[in-house]
């Protein structure tokens, strides 16, 4: 396998110091045939001065007048795109300097391999760790298994993860406009739909950072309406593939998921309505979660929870900066 065109794609909106973080990662990989193509959602910061900015040759800057959106930025930039391999980037996340040529590399094993994924570290604004997340420990998985799990739940992560082939992108044709949330599931969902198979490297190549700085997990709403457009879009496509209990765990999943996005943001009298209504569709060990997960967001346990993620944190921080002093030494 030759050294081919690995296209990285980066939307941004108003983020100019966290978007300078992700540039440097993605201008830092160790794997140097790439091109960088940042969709800029007219961002009204000095985003633009800094891309003006920026000497480097493998850069090209999309502009809009105003805010497309995440997708349809995304999907603008794979219009642009030369490569052959296509990495989304978010602006508020940080690669690893070897993070494309693992990935690169983990092609080799299947030719039929679509997407390759990544274990990270998710990390507050500041970079301190919240704690490790293990995607697979150099696994491949079959298509089926892919399906499977892609149908429950999103085990390959956000849009900053993978490294996909272009094919698989094309034939799907990029995201969704009308996706509001969940957008990364809805994508793999519908490439594993065509049979391609899912690799995970073991190694931490990304940091993917918490914050509050406009994320759409900080709205209920948005995220409830994304977990009902993806059931409604797996129930109505996919869900006739499975036997009778996989689907049945389809449907138990998404409503748990969603109880949960009620809790979380402690919207008690939504929640209520909401499972009032599904309940009767749960078994009693997925009721028994939904009410855990109601405590779990209760304002005294999250107050205990987050004095003890203090201690975590600094324990995380001891035991990761060799790893992060020598991989993520640019940011």
């Amino acid at each position: 396998m030759s050294s081919e065109l690995i296209s990285i794609i980066i939307p941004t909106r108003n983020r100019r110091a966290l978007l300078q973080q992700a540039v440097d990662s993605a201008r830092a990989q160790t794997y140097k045939n790439i091109e960088i193509i940042v969709i800029n959602e007219a961002s009204e910061d000095d985003t633009d001065v800094y891309l003006k900015n920026i000497e480097e040759p493998r850069l090209k800057v999309i502009t809009h007048s105003t805010p497309q959106g995440g997708n349809i930025a995304r999907n603008k930039g794979l219009e642009a795109s030369r490569g052959a391999y296509i990495a989304f980037l978010d602006d508020d996340d940080v690669w690893a300097g070897t993070k494309l040529e693992k990935q690169y590399e983990a092609f080799k094993r299947d030719s039929a391999i679509g997407i390759v994924t990544c274990s990270s570290l998710v990390v507050y604004q500041d970079l301190q760790i919240e704690r490790y997340m293990n995607r697979g420990q150099n696994y491949l998985y079959s298509n089926e298994e892919a399906f499977a799990k892609i149908m429950t739940e999103n085990f390959i992560g956000g849009a900053s993860f993978p490294l996909i082939k272009r094919e698989c992108l094309t034939e799907v044709e990029g995201f969704r406009p009308e996706v509001v949330s969940a957008q990364e599931t809805d994508l793999y969902l519908r490439i594993l739909a065509n049979g391609h198979k899912v690799y995970a490297v073991d190694d931490v190549l990304i940091l993917y950072r918490i914050h509050s700085m406009n994320r759409i997990s900080d709205s209920f709403q948005p995220k409830v309406k994304g977990l009902e457009q993806l059931f409604e879009y797996k129930k109505n496509h996919f869900m006739h593939r499975l036997p009778a209990h996989e689907a049945k765990e389809v449907e138990e999943t998404h409503i748990v998921e969603v109880s949960k996005i009620y809790t979380r943001n402690r919207k008690y009298k939504a929640f209520f309505q909401y499972f009032n209504v599904e309940k009767q569709k749960l078994s009693l060990k997925k009721k028994i979660q939904v009410w855990r997960n109601a405590f779990v967001h209760t304002l005294p346990v999250q107050i205990f929870k987050q004095n003890l993620q203090k201690v975590k944190t600094k324990r995380l921080d001891k035991e990761w900066k060799g790893y992060m002093d020598q991989n993520f030494k640019n940011n």
